[in-house]
């Protein structure tokens, strides 16, 4: 009877029963919503180490947008998957195995320990402004190589995107049959990039009878960011005119590229939202409140102007207790009421707030209205 040695050190290869061939994860990032993350979630916290940031340098795209470049290092690090020893074999054996190329984002991690790394320096060493939350725009290997890997590099772009809540993940399983030769022993390993928040395990495969040495398990990376200071809504104005050619360029437009003015088909004057942004986040808003009362306030602007109905006031508030501000808004205009879909149709996936209906209170029947709002956590 043969006997041999087996040796499983990562959650990547499940056993079956027990030949590599390479193959490459597909560029598309997928959801995986069943995949089991306790395993990889661990690993983030035990394994990876904090993001060390380098020597921020200024590029100016404008008094009022300054992009800051710096440079975070990233790991490759050849991981230890199993090893099947059957040296004191005189026959070869055939085994069946699985391999999983996966990877995950988790953006709260990823922001916290690079706004992290960035506090660590002095105040007069570095380009950024004073209460601003940094959100990379640009993202990508100082120098593309046979290290960089595609399914790495696409992981990466998630960086740049609109940021979710919750975990970003893909997973992909093959199952796969290897010979191990009478008096032989095989080591595979898998190519696994780490950065906090972000862990990819490739595609890439490596054999070796022995073990690698010490010093090719690990490399580190430069990873090149261009940050530009979040914008989050600071206040509503409200614009209104007899004349439709005066609508504001930066008005609040409508998702579905339908008209902006508030007043539409109900007559009186044209009436637009205009958004004010900041970088500071001690200035920024959590929701908006609609209040439509049938007497004036002389403090606001009223948007419904030369209408029959409620008078129509839009008031963003900041909440103490809420970590979550608006960094978009827009208008959601139906035929019917759609307020329980909102979630579902504007900024699907991503945190955000709306108000009710609008039009409600009007006098005669029309459109419904929503203002919509994109949440953003803030990282300082």
């Amino acid at each position: 009877m043969n006997s041999f040695f087996i040796s499983s050190h990562y959650v990547s290869v499940m056993f079956i029963n027990q030949r590599e061939t390479a193959k490459r994860t597909p560029s598309s990032f997928l959801t995986c919503p069943n995949m089991k993350l306790e395993s990889l979630l661990f690993t983030l916290a035990v394994l990876v180490p904090r993001i060390v940031v380098g020597t921020p340098t200024k590029t100016s795209a404008g008094p009022h947008n300054p992009r800051v470049t710096i440079n975070i290092s990233g790991t490759y690090i050849w991981r230890k998957i199993f090893e099947l020893d059957n040296r004191k074999n005189k026959a070869s054996v055939d085994y069946s195995y699985k391999v999983t190329e996966s990877g995950l984002y988790n953006s709260r991690t990823f922001n916290n320990d690079l706004m992290a790394g960035i506090k660590n320096y002095p105040p007069n060493s570095t380009q950024f402004e004073p209460n601003a939350s940094y959100s990379p725009v640009f993202i990508g290997f100082r120098e593309r190589n046979g290290n960089s890997d595609d399914d790495v590099y696409n992981v990466l772009q998630k960086v740049v995107h609109e940021q979710k809540e919750d975990i970003d993940s893909f997973s992909k399983s093959e199952n796969r049959k290897l010979t191990v030769g009478a008096g032989t022993r095989v080591i595979l390993y898998q190519r696994v990039f780490e950065l906090p928040g972000i862990m990819v395990k490739t595609g890439v495969l490596k054999w070796t009878p022995r073990p690698l040495p010490v010093h090719n398990v690990a490399e580190n990376v430069t990873i090149e960011m261009v940050m530009m200071p979040r914008k989050y809504l600071k206040e509503l104005k409200a614009v209104c005119s007899d004349i439709r050619g005066d609508a504001p360029p930066d008005r609040v437009r409508d998702w579905f590229g339908g008209t902006t003015d508030i007043n539409d088909t109900y007559g009186g004057k044209f009436c637009w939202i205009v958004p004010v942004m900041t970088t500071n986040v001690n200035e920024a808003q959590t929701r908006v409140e609609l209040s439509l009362p049938q007497k004036a306030d002389p403090r606001y602007v009223n948007l419904a102007q030369g209408t029959k109905g409620s008078q129509i006031y839009l008031h963003p508030i900041r909440q103490s207790d809420k970590n979550l501000f608006i960094s978009g808004v827009t208008l959601a205009r139906f035929e019917s009421d759609k307020y329980s879909s909102l979630n579902n149709t504007i900024w699907p996936g991503l945190p955000k707030g709306y108000t009710r209906n609008i039009n409600r209170k009007r006098q005669a029947k029309g459109q419904y209205l929503y203002l919509v709002w994109r949440l953003e956590r803030t990282y300082m």
